[in-house]
């Protein structure tokens, strides 16, 4: 297969890889510091891994743990465990205890892979512990394949709103959707060297290594002591030659302030950004730096496999301009609802609904909070699921969506039934209107204020806000102060921080 064709949608990821053995065997197909594998070398180690695996009864539909360490063995433990029909949990040590061991339970793991040294306090009784930095002396040519598509792949855990966190299951198919939709949005890059900038715990690691190992070309893990400062992942960039990768709203600037600094081309082709609004202006500096550099906005929640959107990014668009989120990419459909669930027109605001091949089958082990947040497609008979993100989207009118936040809480006020998110989505569709938040404030119906937030890109009076929310909500739904922020605060997961503003 080469770099300009689609994936065999018929083939699992890891039968993806193993074309790529048969292909080029020699070529690079790992590097983590001073270490390389060929492609014949990884398919050699997780398959021996696979043998000891299944050795340990470990049966096709399991879920095996892994600690997400930036390292190849990391790779391996993920290759071995697919071969065996088996599929992953990615676990963030970082994390404290008691929510590792929540995650473990909650998805049933019995046996977890590490490398090289796993903590004490990690080592749980209720788990069987598995070092996977050695050798395996077993048989190293392929298994057959057990799997089917609709298997599951992985579980990636995600903060829930009930206070514990929900396991989101992905299958072989949610994933060939992705890759195959993306690139027919974008070029793979030739020479094909991707980069591992995520954390392995969080879902756009998962493009990060297939949409190289799936394709031939060279993935490198960078280090957490080379992620420690954007100087450092310059360094690596240049040094690698880096053409593929992904780099979150977080580092953007500081990178590419560093290339301009330094006055050097980057030798990054295509280039996937997301998670948070992005301005123009940044990706424009990009784009000064690398004439060949493509550039891809993705929006999609950890439920819709990474992507579910993608926007190529315009140098023609105006530098000040918040990047919408683009459209519905091959395989996906996305659907813009009112509170009603009827569709809302161009230039008006709407919780987006996503469905298609991309969607996942839901949370592990919870099935009651996956009929909450997975419903019947009313709009779409051959796609009978699609996913509720509680995110808000503006239809453009050529057709691009733009990100608009999320939806926020139900309340009662003064004996009133309110959506605070009612109110947001009108102050959102004022023109000019970036982000906006609203809380309610006083511990009882007397004192009980509404108070909105908001960002803009030019100068908003509140009278004209008021006015435009007069023609809209009831009196006792208009928020009783307005006030303007340089920036939104927001968590970890790019989420706006209510408690910051209470």
């Amino acid at each position: 297969m080469s770099k300009d064709e689609s994936l065999n949608s018929n083939k699992l990821v890891h039968q993806l890889f193993e074309e790529q053995v048969n292909i080029n065997p020699f070529n690079i197909a790992l590097i983590c510091q001073d270490e390389k594998l060929s492609y014949k070398e990884l398919n050699k180690r997780s398959n021996q891994l696979a043998n000891f695996l299944k050795g340990k009864k470990i049966l096709k539909g399991t879920t095996v743990g892994v600690v997400a360490e930036r390292s190849i063995d990391t790779i391996i433990s993920i290759l071995g465990i697919l071969k065996i029909g088996a599929s992953y949990l990615p676990i963030d040590i970082s994390n404290p205890k008691d929510r590792v061991l929540f995650m473990i339970n909650d998805a049933k793991i019995e046996f977890l892979l590490y490398s090289k040294h796993l903590p004490e306090e990690f080592k749980f009784h209720e788990v069987t512990n598995i070092d996977v930095h050695r050798e395996f002396f077993l048989n190293g040519e392929n298994l057959e394949n057990i799997n089917k598509l609709s298997d599951l792949m992985y579980v990636i855990y995600t903060s829930g709103s009930t206070g514990k966190p929900k396991g989101v299951m992905i299958n072989h198919n949610n994933l060939l959707t992705l890759l195959n939709g993306f690139n027919n949005v974008s070029k793979i890059p030739d020479p094909l060297i991707g980069t591992t900038i995520c954390p392995f715990s969080f879902d756009v690691s998962v493009w990060e290594i297939f949409s190289v190992l799936c394709f031939g070309g060279t993935l490198c893990i960078l280090t957490e002591e080379v992620l420690k400062m954007p100087r450092y992942i310059v360094d690596y960039i240049c040094k690698y030659n880096i053409t593929n990768a992904y780099i979150p709203p977080s580092l953007l600037n500081y990178i590419i302030s560093d290339f301009e600094k330094r006055n050097i081309k980057m030798p990054i082709k295509r280039l996937l950004v997301g998670v948070e609004p992005i301005k123009a202006e940044v990706l424009l500096r990009y784009i000064d730096l690398s004439c060949e550099i493509e550039i891809i906005n993705g929006y999609g929640p950890t439920e819709t496999t990474i992507c579910a959107t993608l926007y190529k990014f315009n140098k023609n668009i105006n530098k000040n301009a918040i990047i919408p989120i683009g459209k519905a990419i091959d395989g996906y459909n996305v659907y813009l609802v009112d509170s009603n669930m009827k569709l809302v027109k161009k230039e008006q605001v709407g919780e987006i609904l996503i469905g298609g091949q991309g969607v996942s089958p839901g949370y592990i082990n919870n099935d009651k909070l996956t009929k909450e947040k997975f419903i019947n497609n009313i709009f779409d008979d051959d796609n009978k699921i699609i996913y509720k993100t509680g995110d808000l989207g503006k239809l453009l009118d050529d057709g691009n969506i733009q990100f608009k936040g999320r939806v926020d809480d139900q309340i009662k006020i003064r004996g009133n039934r309110v959506e605070l998110s009612e109110i947001r989505t009108s102050i959102l569709s004022i023109e000019g209107i970036k982000e906006a938040a609203v809380i309610v404030r006083g511990d009882n119906d007397l004192n009980k204020n509404i108070v909105a937030y908001y960002t803009c890109e030019k100068d908003i009076s509140t009278y004209k806000i008021k006015d435009h929310l007069n023609n809209w909500l009831p009196e006792y739904m208009i928020p009783s102060d307005f006030i303007r922020l340089n920036e939104m605060p927001k968590n970890k997961n790019g989420k706006v921080n209510k408690e910051i503003l209470y």
